[in-house]
């Protein structure tokens, strides 16, 4: 699978992510916006690492 398509999806889910955390009201829906951005974060590095 292209590498290069991955990745703009994660860098597209990621913005979106973090775009829509601010109007999180709730805590529990707010540290699960937080674990996801992490990950996808952590997942971005790494392809970027084996590039």
């Amino acid at each position: 699978m292209n590498i290069a398509i991955i990745k703009d999806a994660l860098e597209s889910s990621l913005s979106l992510l973090n775009d829509e955390f601010e109007s999180v009201v709730f805590d529990e829906l707010k540290e699960d916006y937080k674990s996801v951005i992490v990950k996808i974060e952590t997942s971005l590095k790494l392809i970027e690492t084996n590039e």
